[in-house]
């Protein structure tokens, strides 16, 4: 299965956890199809317990010495 650009057969296996570990990931996609796609892709593979979507995102960063903002 494919989607958004990702295979499931291209992501690698999560490093084992125990039951008290924690990874939280935050990526940002062009569209909320693409992110909405992602997120159903990692619960189907179980490579996800739960994907949140977080619409009209402001992200705060360093570009070349300038602070900067986008909206994501």
């Amino acid at each position: 299965m494919s989607t958004c650009g990702f295979a499931a057969s291209e992501m690698t296996e999560p490093a084992p956890q125990n039951a008290n570990s924690l990874i939280i990931i935050y990526t940002t996609l062009p569209t909320e199809n693409d992110a909405k796609d992602l997120a159903r892709l990692l619960i189907e593979e179980r490579l996800a317990g739960c994907v949140n979507l977080v619409p009209n995102l402001t992200s705060f960063y360093r570009w070349q010495e300038t602070i900067e903002t986008a909206a994501e």
